[in-house]
């Protein structure tokens, strides 16, 4: 839900969220894809960092105490699994993770 929420809010109007989800051997892949803000190179280096948000108008001007994805990240974590980001300036951003499906 974070990973929706973000990609809401740092998208402008007329832009376009993208939702994937594919099962990959004995894995479950969700990608959260965004027309949005997008990151720099440096921006990237700190996401995740507890309390850390990006010095940018378009993300200073949401509500945010800079947890959310942290905690995202971590829940993943413990559950075994992975999250990627990929991410360009005025491009927008895609966050993927994977699950290790239940046996």
């Amino acid at each position: 839900m974070n990973l929706v929420s973000n990609a809401y809010k740092y998208t402008p109007d007329g832009g376009n969220i993208t939702i994937a989800c594919q099962r990959r051997e004995g894995a479950v892949w969700i990608a959260v894809h965004d027309t949005g803000v997008g990151m720099t190179e440096t921006e990237l280096a700190q996401l995740g960092r507890k309390f850390w948000r990006a010095d940018n108008p378009h993300v200073t001007n949401e509500k945010g105490t800079g947890l959310g994805f942290a905690i995202t990240k971590s829940l993943i974590e413990l559950m075994d699994g992975a999250l990627t980001v990929q991410s360009r300036p005025g491009e927008g951003s895609t966050f993927a993770f994977t699950l290790p499906v239940a046996s």
